[in-house]
């Protein structure tokens, strides 16, 4: 018998044969994850097709370094939708965001926390959810690319589709939407609607418990560094 036993409950009548004290368990392929759960709390189990992410246009806002920005976040399809929050660094979603929970951060009562130095700039790297996402020449953005927009880009907070974020405008005329969607810490969203948190690709060399992004408000727009366990937005360019 395998050692990997799935067992999916798809019709209402096999539920009679379920008795209360049973566990649904549920282990994955590739990974030491188990998740288990009393039979009562399940009121049914079902396969749903995995929604690919759709890919924007690649804007044009006239740069000195010819960059150009996605149309969207990583998980949205539109401007102004919000789109998945990740650590820096991680190319998944995750359920819980913090040190213990980081993939690069061990912790022990010895030595206290860890974190691992995974490169100065992730950027088309193993660990840039931009390609791992979307291929192709799309990437995570390093603090200068963000830095050249607000030298080359005049901005403005603004509403599109009554959702709250950052115009910017190039010289050329065309424009970008960064939406507020806030980050995650822990398991509580934080800020939604009222601040913009965007990973770049660049590692904070002075403190490698962090890395640096760009973080707007109504009254405030700068690049600084921020704990990488967080979970933030990302916005790829086109490389």
């Amino acid at each position: 018998m395998s050692k990997r036993i799935f067992i999916f409950i798809v019709m209402a009548a096999a539920w009679l044969a379920v008795r209360a004290q049973d566990m649904i368990v549920v282990e994955f392929k590739g990974s030491e994850i188990v998740h288990a759960t009393n039979a009562d709390f399940v009121e049914r189990i079902y396969f749903q097709e995995a929604k690919a992410d759709t890919i924007p246009e690649a804007i044009n806002l006239g740069l000195p370094s010819g960059t150009k920005w996605a149309e969207w976040n990583i998980g949205a399809s539109a401007p102004e939708e919000y789109g998945n929050y990740y650590a820096w660094g991680a190319t998944s979603k995750k359920y819980y965001y913090y040190w213990n929970d980081y993939d690069y951060a061990s912790y022990d009562s010895i030595s206290g926390l860890s974190v691992e130095f995974i490169g100065e700039d992730i950027a088309g790297t193993d660990y840039d959810v931009a390609i791992k996402k979307w291929g192709g020449d799309w990437v995570m953005p390093t603090v200068a690319q963000y830095q050249e927009l607000l030298d080359y880009c005049t901005h403005e907070w603004t509403k599109v589709n009554d959702v709250n974020g950052v115009l910017f405008t190039g010289a050329n005329g065309n424009t970008l939407f960064l939406p507020a969607a806030g980050l995650i810490y822990a398991s509580s969203y934080s800020y939604s609607g009222s601040t913009c948190y965007y990973w770049s690709s660049s590692y904070h060399a002075e403190d490698g418990q962090l890395a640096y992004g760009l973080t707007c408000s109504n009254h405030n727009i700068h690049c600084s560094g921020d704990f990488r366990f967080l979970g933030r937005s990302v916005r790829p360019v086109s490389r």
